[in-house]
């Protein structure tokens, strides 16, 4: 324990600001999960037909959106803890 300090490094400041990493991720699997749903959606309503490669190519879109979003948010967790551990090591 560090008894020199008076008080840690940014010791009034509780939050934590998502990086342009972790915002972009998460920002752009909505966007494929959205795009997919919807287009499959319309294919359901009959709007337009899809071949079986146009539902497969849907399919792995709103897979991959899923992952991107899921590594985003998971980029965030590991950043905020990471500052939590930061803060505690200060004291």
């Amino acid at each position: 324990m560090n008894l020199n300090r008076a008080t840690p490094r940014d010791a009034g400041s509780t939050k934590i600001r998502m990086s342009n990493r972790a915002r972009n991720l998460i920002f752009l699997g909505g966007i494929l999960v959205t795009g997919s749903w919807i287009a499959l959606f319309l294919i359901v309503l009959g709007i337009f037909s899809g071949p079986f490669v146009l539902n497969l190519a849907l399919y792995a879109t709103s897979t991959s959106g899923m992952f991107l979003g899921f590594l985003g948010a998971a980029t965030y967790v590991k950043q905020k803890r990471g500052s939590k551990d930061q803060d505690e090591k200060d004291f």
